[in-house]
């Protein structure tokens, strides 16, 4: 009788031990898939928050190209912010390209790159814009006389 008692008292332990298995690799699956997606909604709202902030910093610098009247000491600001513009693109354009070779390609997060991509590319046009206004134009010997001609209208 100890024999069918403990063959019985085993299937139960197996038994319960089975559900609790099956439910441990349910949820290890189901928390790994959780986190993946949770991970990929993270990177995604990064790289919206990269893009408003692009787009808010781009909005100004397309301001500058308006100003008028600017001096020395204003050229030597807009100078430093051409610069520095020039800095950040490289890192965004490193950042795309990582981005863009790790997940775009994969088809994660295909419309935030492309938004990041198009953000950086009017990020780059606006700085651009700037300098040739500031610092190329002025130079520019056919666009003073034609710029003279008009102004003596």
């Amino acid at each position: 009788m100890t024999s069918t008692l403990s063959t019985t008292r085993l299937n139960d332990i197996v038994s319960d031990f089975r559900t609790i298995s099956y439910t441990e690799k349910k949820m290890s699956y189901e928390d790994s898939v959780n986190r993946f997606l949770d991970a990929i909604n993270s990177v995604k709202k990064r790289i919206e928050e990269k893009v408003f902030n692009l787009k808010k910093i781009t909005a100004q610098i397309q301001t500058i190209p308006w100003f008028e009247n600017v001096q020395i000491e204003e050229l030597i600001i807009i100078n430093e912010l051409i610069v520095l513009s020039k800095d950040v693109k490289i890192s965004l354009s490193k950042q795309y390209i990582f981005l863009n070779n790790k997940l775009k390609i994969k088809g994660i997060a295909k419309d935030e790159i492309k938004k990041f991509k198009l953000a950086i590319d009017d990020f780059t046009g606006a700085y651009e814009n700037v300098e040739f206004v500031f610092f190329e134009l002025p130079h520019d010997k056919e666009f003073n006389e034609i710029t003279q001609k008009l102004a003596n209208l």
